[in-house]
């Protein structure tokens, strides 16, 4: 059975950022992806596309990116987007954490097979690499003319 639309989630955002937010000590924060849409079914093209970033702990996003990748050769894919994430808003379930989303326009994010995203904090340094329909294995980050191994 498909789905009306390939959505990379985590059941229920929410609560699993609230359980997050509880299990990590408060001193330290974490960022990290918790949503992809990128694929809508139906013959009206993709919309509503966008990555969804949760930081723990009162962490900021200020500085925080998200890079698209276009894996159509898998072992050198290219940066196609670089995209700052908002501030987004603070939600408290017990703790505080803060969720934003980096929307794109129709069709803005490649549906595959082998694409990607990063996310990357203020100091350009890789916090997670996500690839959907396929493997990537050679990307790098700040330099889209050398590559480096992130597997």
């Amino acid at each position: 059975m498909r789905l009306p639309s390939r959505v990379v989630s985590l059941r229920c955002a929410l609560p699993l950022a609230c359980a997050v937010a509880l299990a990590v000590p408060s001193a330290h924060a974490a960022v990290f992806i918790n949503e992809l849409h990128y694929d809508a079914a139906g013959a009206s093209g993709d919309s509503g596309e966008g990555v969804e970033v949760v930081a723990t702990a009162g962490e900021s996003l200020s500085g925080y990116r998200i890079y698209l990748y276009n894996g159509s050769a898998p072992s050198a894919a290219v940066s196609y987007a670089n995209t700052a994430v908002p501030p987004g808003s603070v939600v408290s379930c017990g703790s505080q954490v803060r969720i934003a989303t980096v929307s794109y326009a129709s069709n803005g994010v490649q549906n595959g097979p082998n694409d990607g995203l990063a996310l990357v904090d203020p100091s350009g340094q890789l916090v997670q690499f996500l690839s959907y329909e396929g493997a990537l294995s050679l990307i790098h980050i700040s330099e889209p003319t050398r590559q480096e191994a992130i597997s």
